[in-house]
Parts: structure tokens; C-alpha cells; sequence
């Protein structure tokens, strides 16, 4: 069930100083954005960031993918946040000459995209991602990749501006590097965290305790003080003992040339505890069958992470920001 979270004034205030400072928005600077304002992406990174500094922030009231990048030229944006229904809508136009005609000299993004696409978009539209993780209850941004230096695809970046960020054990102790935690944010509520969740005061000190918000994201951390991003506690499935990330089996299936959509989630199961269960769209023209997405995760995957229960649906429930709702795919299962 959605929570409230409660932001003060001074949350934004420092949420668009840390949005001025990790992506070096000055006065000549023109954001554009085509996502909903209710949304902290847009609200900071798009709006409160470029305010901050005396920039310009052009909110656009719909997206149309075929306008887009004219939009961004008439406007003459520098900066401009990015999902992934964002750039696989632009992917799946027909490339122009002009493509990469813009001034845009900075692209946040969250929710990784593949490798392919990636790699697609930044040389086709010639902007470079500078990947990110952040979260409502933080506005917004905790881990930012940096603009100078090797950003290590698909890291999200090391701790922003004014962030102490550390990964916890279950047991309450740090983890070393490599080894998978949960994300964690020290602040001070109503000013770099939130002031708690509405009318829900056991929720709050579940979340923040000692100092730290406890993101529920689970990550792990590299030598060079670069983070990764895993899953969800809750995308995390229990197998027959053994843990499965959501989020891992995702980025395999995503990989095949005839998927275009997936979501992978955990279903009861009498033996093991859980199952994973995959919903697939395939792309448009394309016939997939289970055998197919059996095998190609087989290629990629431990046995015990392969979705041992495929459906296939014509399109995926999806939020206002255009991320597929897990949410509503869970609330099917139970109601089965």
C-alpha cells in the first residue's frame, strides 16, 4: 500500500542544491523535461535543481516521441533526465540526420536501461548517460556517477553532495566491498531526509532508525568506492533456499531480440517456498515461445534463477513515469 512521504520546505531546498551541484547547473543552463512534476525526478532534478541556480526549467505537458528531440532543440536544452521508456520510445523511431543536433550537455538516468541500448542511444543521440539511484523518502538523489571520471557502467555512482551512504547486513553490520547490502542514508529528517511518512509513525522508525534511512535497496560496493545496484528487498526471491534477484533475471530476458517487455516476480510455491515468474510482451511482429525464453536464460543463468513460470501478455501495467508496476502483477496473484 503507497505511503506518504512527508518533504518540508528546507527538503527542497537542499534537494535542488544537490541537484545544482551533481550535474553543475548554472545560470545559462535550460532543463526540459516531459515527466510529471508529482514525481521527484522531474520535481528535483528537473525543476528544483535548475531554479537553484537562476536556469530555466521547460516543463512539457505530454511527451510525444516523434517531438521530442525538436523540443529539445527549440527550447535549446542543456540538461535532461532520462528512463527507459524514454529511450526505447526514441530507439524505436527511425533514425534522422539531425539526431544528434542539440546543445544538451548532461543526461540523468535512472532505472537501468541494457547495455545494447545504452550504447544504442548515447552514440545515435549523442548525449552520454550519467547514471543515478535515488528515492522519494531522500529527495532524491543518494549515489550519482561523476561527470569527469569513469562512471563504470552500470554503477549508480558514488555518494552525492552532502551524502553519507553505507550498506548493512541484516544483522545490523557494515558490509565489506563486493559483498550485498542494504542501501543506507544518514540524515536529518525535514531537512536531507524526509520528516517521516504521514499519519504512519510505525512505518517511520522502521525506516529511519539511529540517524539512517533504510532504503530497502539492496547493492554492493567496489574497491574504488563505486556502487551497484541489485534490486528490492522485496524483488528478491526465495528459492528453495537460495536467493534470486528479480532484477538480475530481468536484464537476461530483456537481452533477447524478441522481447520487448518483461517482469519477473515471486508466486508461492508448495516446495520451494517461491517460484519465479516471468510476464514477457514480445516485440511487435515476434513470436516467442516458452521453450525460447527457457533456453536463453539457461545460457546466462543458474538453474535455480530460470523463471520456471512464463506468461505471456499483450502489454505490462506501468506507473506514471512509465516503470511496469510489479505492484499490480502481485495483487493478480494473490487475487488468483
Amino acid at each position: 500500500r503507497p505511503k506518504g512521504v512527508m518533504h518540508t520546505h528546507a527538503n527542497c531546498l537542499w534537494s535542488g542544491e544537490r541537484a545544482a551541484k551533481s550535474f553543475r547547473l548554472s545560470p545559462d543552463d535550460i532543463s526540459l523535461t516531459v515527466l510529471p512534476l508529482f514525481h521527484v525526478n522531474a520535481l528535483s532534478f528537473s525543476f528544483l535543481g535548475p531554479l537553484t541556480v537562476g536556469a530555466t526549467a521547460c516543463c512539457i505537458e505530454r511527451y510525444s516521441a516523434s517531438q521530442y528531440w525538436t523540443q529539445v532543440r527549440n527550447y535549446g536544452a542543456t540538461f535532461i533526465s532520462l528512463l527507459p521508456f524514454l529511450v526505447r520510445t526514441q530507439l524505436a523511431l527511425p533514425p534522422a540526420e539531425n539526431d544528434g543536433d542539440h546543445r544538451i550537455r548532461a543526461a540523468a538516468y535512472a532505472i537501468n536501461c541494457t547495455d545494447r541500448e545504452r550504447e544504442d542511444f548515447e552514440q545515435r543521440f549523442n548525449v552520454s548517460f550519467i547514471n543515478l539511484y535515488g528515492l522519494t523518502e531522500a529527495l532524491t538523489s543518494v549515489l550519482v556517477a561523476p561527470l569527469d571520471r569513469n562512471r563504470r557502467w552500470p554503477s549508480v555512482g558514488m555518494a552525492a553532495f552532502d551524502r553519507e551512504v553505507r550498506l548493512f547486513r541484516p544483522d545490523g553490520q557494515e558490509t565489506v566491498d563486493e559483498e550485498v547490502g542494504e542501501i543506507a542514508v544518514r540524515g536529518i529528517p525535514g531537512r536531507t531526509i524526509m520528516l517521516g511518512y504521514y499519519q504512519d509513525e510505525v512505518a517511520t522508525a522502521a525506516t529511519i532508525r539511529d540517524g539512517w534511512l533504510f532504503t530497502g535497496d539492496q547493492a554492493w560496493r567496489d574497491s574504488h568506492g563505486y556502487f551497484y545496484y541489485i534490486d528490492r528487498s522485496k524483488d528478491m526471491i526465495k528459492r528453495g533456499g537460495e536467493n534470486v534477484s528479480a532484477g538480475e533475471v530481468e536484464r537476461v530476458l530483456i537481452e533477447h531480440p524478441k522481447i520487448a517487455e518483461c517482469a519477473v516476480i515471486s508466486v508461492p510455491d508448495p516446495l520451494r517456498d517461491e517460484a519465479v515468474k516471468a510476464y514477457i510482451v514480445a516485440e511487435v511482429g515476434e513470436e516467442i515461445t516458452a521453450d525460447e525464453v527457457t533456453d536463453h536464460c539457461r545460457r546466462y543463468l543458474a538453474t535455480f534463477k530460470v523463471p520456471t513460470i512464463i506468461e505471456f501478455r499483450t502489454f505490462l501495467p506501468k506507473t506514471s513515469i512509465g516503470k511496469i508496476e510489479k505492484g499490480a502483477l502481485r495483487r493478480e496473484v494473490l487475487v488468483a
